[in-house]
C-alpha cells in the first residue's frame, strides 16, 4: 500500500498543477476577448456618442472605464516567469539521482516538490483573476456609460 501512496500523492500533484496551468491558459483567452471587445464597443457606441453629443462627463468616463478594460486585460496577459508548471529535467537528475534506487522515496520527493510549485503559483493566479474580474467590470461600466451618453444625451 505504502507504494501505491507515494504513487498517488505524486499523480495528485501532478494532475493539479497541470489543471492549475490549463485554468491560466483559460483565463488568458477570456483575457484576450475582454482586450478585444473593449476598444470594438468603444468604437461602436462611443463614436456615435461623441458625434451626436460631445465629450461630457459620461464619455470621459466611458474612456477611462476603457482604458482600464485594456489595462487590466494586458496585465493578465503578460508573461509571468515566476510561475513554474514543470521541472527542469537536468535539475531534477541532479536532486534525485541520490535515491535513484528508491522509487518511493523519488515519487514522495517529487510530490512534495509539484505542491509547492502549486501552491507558489496559486497566490499569482488568484491576482490574475482579481485584475480580469476588474476588467470586466471595467468592460460593462464603459458600455453602460456609453449607452447612457447615447439614451441621455
Amino acid at each position: 500500500m505504502a507504494a501505491e501512496l507515494e504513487e498517488l500523492a505524486y499523480q495528485a500533484a501532478l494532475n493539479a498543477l497541470a489543471s492549475q496551468e490549463r485554468a491560466l491558459t483559460e483565463l488568458r483567452q477570456r483575457a484576450g476577448t475582454v482586450l478585444a471587445a473593449a476598444p470594438i464597443s468603444g468604437s461602436f457606441l462611443g463614436a456615435q456618442a461623441l458625434t451626436r453629443h460631445g465629450l461630457h462627463v459620461l464619455a470621459v468616463l466611458a474612456l477611462i472605464a476603457l482604458a482600464a478594460s485594456v489595462l487590466l486585460s494586458l496585465l493578465v496577459l503578460l508573461p509571468r516567469k515566476q510561475m513554474v508548471f514543470s521541472i527542469d529535467a537536468p535539475t531534477l537528475y541532479t536532486e534525485l539521482f541520490a535515491h535513484a534506487d528508491d522509487p518511493l522515496e523519488v515519487h514522495r520527493r517529487l510530490a512534495y516538490w509539484l505542491q509547492s510549485f502549486h501552491v507558489s503559483n496559486e497566490s499569482r493566479i488568484d491576482a490574475l483573476v482579481h485584475r480580469f474580474e476588474l476588467a470586466v467590470v471595467a468592460l460593462a461600466l464603459e458600455i453602460v456609460l456609453w449607452a447612457s451618453q447615447l439614451a441621455l444625451g
